[in-house]
């Protein structure tokens, strides 16, 4: 599914860099266990930051929830926002 892309906040690009560099650094995406306690935050609240990635188009999650099945989109663009 196509999206358009827009803006994202601070949070938001926070955590899409975190996925990304665990991603470059590991091989693999961090769970979503991992990523809370990274940010100090509940699981939940970090669902609520991905399903926002989700819906403005920067990551895909899966239907069914697996800790590890965060696709990163639109890397270029996050990578710039983050700098």
């Amino acid at each position: 599914m196509n999206r358009k892309r827009v803006d994202i906040t601070e949070k938001q690009a926070e955590v899409f860099t975190y996925i990304l560099e665990f991603v470059e650094n590991n091989g693999y995406q961090p769970s979503v266990k991992e990523m809370a306690e990274a940010f100090g935050i509940s699981r939940k609240a970090l669902r609520d930051r991905l399903m926002q990635l989700a819906m403005k188009g920067y990551v895909e999650m899966p239907i069914k929830h697996s800790e590890r099945a965060i696709r990163l989109l639109h890397v270029k663009f996050v990578r710039k926002f983050a700098e």
